[in-house]
């Protein structure tokens, strides 16, 4: 039998992520409601990513006390995971990109590129890393699952830090508006 306290320390991890994060938003507006489009996103974002690694991790703790493999385990949860994330991503990476797209002195910004763009290889690495235990490229399926976990995780952190570090700007602050949200 394997050892899945791992497995919860991942979960314990992704909670923390998002309730720091929630917290941080809270306290920066001090409950006004004038969060801009790009916060909100932001926000949807790691709580999109945080939420399923929670579960991600909690499934092969569910499963092992009712199927005596763990290779069943590790199969139905990837098959789980995997296409979880994979619509997770299908609706996420547009929705990001249309709302960073909307603020112009965002979407011209290399940083925002680039940043979508390691967010994009994590996400296909994590994707491949649940791929090979579905596929059983791998005897390893704990360590995969594991580690596919971790690329979600890292993700989590740069939008976590993005959060804590990245100011956007205000909407009634854009190029070419007044400061009464008049357009110019």
């Amino acid at each position: 039998m394997e050892d899945y306290s791992h497995l919860t320390i991942i979960a314990e991890l992704a909670v923390a992520f998002a309730g720091f994060a929630g917290v941080f938003v809270v306290l920066r507006h001090e409950a006004k409601g004038d969060w801009t489009r790009l916060e909100r996103v932001r926000l949807a974002s790691l709580l999109t990513l945080s939420i399923p690694v929670v579960f991600f991790s909690l499934i092969p703790v569910g499963q092992a006390p009712l199927i005596a493999q763990s290779e069943e385990v590790w199969r139905v949860s990837v098959s789980f995971s995997g296409l979880v994330l994979l619509a997770l991503g299908a609706w996420a990476f547009p929705t990001y990109t249309r709302a960073t797209n909307r603020i112009p002195s965002i979407a011209s910004q290399n940083l925002t590129t680039i940043v979508a763009k390691i967010m994009a290889l994590l996400f296909v690495v994590a994707l491949a890393l649940y791929a090979a235990v579905g596929l059983r490229l791998t005897s390893h399926q704990f360590s995969c699952y594991y580690f596919a976990l971790l690329v979600q995780l890292l993700m989590c952190s740069i939008v976590f830090g993005r959060i804590l570090l990245v100011r956007p700007p205000r909407e009634s602050q854009l190029p070419g508006e007044h400061k009464d949200g008049r357009v110019l």
